[in-house]
């Protein structure tokens, strides 16, 4: 019996690892989403996708494990995910984790005041996002009222001022910036 010698040996590398352990969060003053991971076998870079509850789409590409993502729109859940990247074969998309972007700064504000009764009425459109509001008026003192609805009315206000009033939205965990202010 009689046998060659063995061939030249050859390399082939598999398919990178899925990304495990993926989490994100949301920066409430820039509205970005940081993404982060644990290291995969195998792997020369990483692309994050998010994508939107609305159909929008964005991305960040790494060579580490964190990428930041500046593009999303306020207002919207995003899934996100991680996928390992090597020049011949990328690995599948890891688990897709849920981050919920910054509500809309509220829009529209206006305001009227109930002169007999002495408050003001302030009113906004419906910002995306948001699960409660807080307006405020501003003059010789600071007053507030907070509400679920696109609405509220703002009391102990000081006989002949001016008040210049915002409103923010808020969810489960960021405040928007102020509205643009009315006088």
């Amino acid at each position: 019996n009689c046998s060659s010698l063995p061939s030249p040996a050859f390399e082939i590398q598999t398919v990178p690892c899925i990304p495990q352990n993926v989490i994100a969060y949301i920066d409430c003053e820039s509205n970005n989403v940081s993404v982060f991971w644990d290291p995969s076998n195998g792997t020369e870079s990483y692309l994050v996708t998010a994508q939107g509850n609305s159909g929008h789409w964005a991305s960040c590409n790494a060579t580490d494990t964190e990428c930041v993502i500046s593009d999303v729109y306020c207002g919207l859940s995003y899934y996100i995910t991680v996928q390992a990247i090597r020049m011949q074969c990328n690995s599948s998309q890891s688990s897709a984790v849920t981050v919920k972007t910054v509500p809309c700064v509220p829009q529209n504000v206006d305001a009227l005041m109930n002169c007999d009764a002495g408050y003001m009425s302030v009113s906004w459109e419906l910002s995306q996002g948001a699960i409660s509001y807080i307006a405020t008026a501003e003059g010789s003192n600071v007053q507030q009222c907070s509400a679920n609805e696109t609405l509220c009315d703002i009391t102990e206000l000081d006989c002949g001022e001016t008040y210049t009033i915002t409103v923010r939205a808020h969810d489960d965990s960021c405040d928007t910036a102020e509205s643009a202010s009315i006088t």
